[in-house]
């Protein structure tokens, strides 16, 4: 089984601590997680041109045609995002548009999706708006877990939380 995590964060903070320590349960039942940094990546913008209509594919040459092929190949993709402006990061609301191909070719409708938001009082809008995203792909929305951190370190201190991470992980990586 293959997991996918995305992480729209532009640092290494708390949505990237708690996807790692979920991908870290999913890899203790043996199932392959992998962790794409959407900060690492060269994805450029939408242009609009509607192109995807037709052929079901971007013309832009970047990263996402990577970021494409491992999520089709994921059994179960998930997303997170620290809440700016009471929505997503820039990153991640790039990333969401650019999978505009998606919504015409079907081809992740019905992935198991898990969405993951952090941030203060407005993670919940953030999480909104992923929840908006999965929905118009056509996913299954699995969980969605909504963490308050004002800190870039203070999740990975909650011992707790952390855990709660890990066994998501491992319910994951059993056929969840």
């Amino acid at each position: 089984m293959k997991i996918l995590a995305i992480c729209g964060s532009p640092r290494e903070g708390n949505t990237e601590s708690i996807l790692r320590r979920i991908l870290d349960g999913v890899e203790f039942t043996g199932a392959i997680g992998k962790l794409i940094l959407l900060r690492e990546k060269k994805i450029g913008f939408c242009d609009g041109c509607d192109g995807c209509k037709e052929n079901w594919e971007c013309h832009i040459q970047d990263d996402m045609r990577e970021i494409c092929k491992e999520m089709e190949e994921a059994e179960v993709i998930i997303i997170g995002s620290p809440s700016y402006w009471s929505n997503v990061s820039g990153l991640l609301k790039n990333f969401m548009d650019r999978t505009n191909p998606y919504y015409f070719s079907k081809k992740i409708k019905g992935k198991k999706v898990v969405l993951v938001s952090v941030g203060g009082i407005s993670a919940i809008k953030a999480m909104e708006a992923m929840n908006v995203f999965a929905t118009l792909q056509g996913m299954d929305v699995k969980r969605s877990i909504s963490m308050k951190a004002e800190g870039p370190e203070e999740i990975g201190k909650d011992k707790k939380f952390m855990n709660e991470c890990f066994e998501l992980g491992k319910e994951i990586g059993s056929n969840f």
